[in-house]
């Protein structure tokens, strides 16, 4: 490739479609009375798209071939009956896919039960409705494919234990990796957060390496800029505990991929040893800062 070639920007209404070589093609089309580049999760019977928006929403659209693009709305709303509150799911994506799909009836009760709108489900039950209805292109090649996120972090921060044996009540440097993964194509919003963070801790004869591994679900904020997120779950403490773990952070972007991170981890110890209740006893307090770095592949 050569870096000093000329860049040339190609507006939507300029192309009427694109490919990438790892697997990704967009195509030109008006989206609210815009023209657009949407992305194609999966091409034939019924084609599947996607599109992210500026805020970070997820939108999918789906047609058949030589018809007008629908869209897969779908949107949660809070009821009150009887003095509670309820969320209610709207039922506007069911009726798109059944219209979409009304010549194959058997798939109206996998549609009933599909819950949120996301490539997930989408594409399987796209590549279903080929299966049925139109056999002579099941076994073609497509784009579709699940999209998973993948983001590594390095982190380094200061540690408190407390009541931890032997070792020095005292604070103590933790570096460390994390890996977030989750689906690319959910706005990516959830991931498995784990990793593996080593602290030094000193004794009376000594220091001791003490490993924590996190094991946590993780909601990230999609914003443009600065991106707070949450998550929790457990972490396994090597040789000592185990423990309950919440966290707290914030990712703000540096470039397109890339962002500068913070995080902090508050660990209470069980009160069994199922993790399910968390006790009065705080095993930690960490603040560190980091690189998050993005990375997306392809799972067929």
């Amino acid at each position: 490739m050569n870096k000093d070639a000329q860049i040339t920007v190609f507006k939507p209404d300029e192309l009427s479609a694109y490919h990438f070589d790892n697997d990704k093609t967009f195509i030109s089309e008006k989206v609210d009375g815009v023209q657009q580049f949407i992305e194609v999760l999966f091409n034939g019977c019924v084609s599947v798209y996607f599109l992210k928006t500026a805020l970070g929403d997820d939108r999918f659209f789906m047609r058949k071939k030589d018809t007008e693009l629908l869209e897969v709305t779908y949107k949660e709303e809070r009821v009150v009956e009887n003095d509670k509150v309820y969320l209610k799911e709207s039922a506007q994506h069911i009726i798109v896919l059944k219209k979409l799909m009304k010549d194959q009836v058997a798939l109206f009760e996998r549609i009933d039960q599909m819950g949120r709108p996301n490539a997930f489900n989408l594409v399987p039950l796209a590549r279903a409705y080929q299966k049925k209805a139109c056999p002579e292109q099941a076994d073609a090649p497509t784009k579709g494919g699940f999209k998973l996120g993948l983001a590594i972090e390095g982190v380094g921060g200061i540690v408190n234990y407390q009541d931890i044996g032997f070792f020095t009540d005292k604070s103590y440097f933790q570096p460390g990796v994390l890996l977030h993964l989750g689906s690319a194509r959910n706005a990516g919003k959830i991931f498995l957060r784990t990793g593996l963070l080593i602290s030094q801790l000193e004794e009376r004869r000594g220091t001791k390496s003490l490993l924590k591994i996190p094991i946590q679900v993780e909601y990230l904020y999609p914003g443009p800029v600065f991106r707070p997120r949450l998550a929790a779950g457990v972490s396994i403490f090597k040789p000592l505990y185990n423990s309950i773990t919440l966290t707290a952070g914030f990712n703000v972007k540096l470039m397109k991929s890339s962002f500068f991170s913070f995080n902090y981890d508050f660990d209470v110890k069980p009160l069994t040893v199922f993790f399910l209740v968390p006790s009065n006893q705080v095993l930690g307090n960490t603040f560190s800062v980091g690189f998050y770095q993005k990375i997306a592949f392809s799972a067929r």
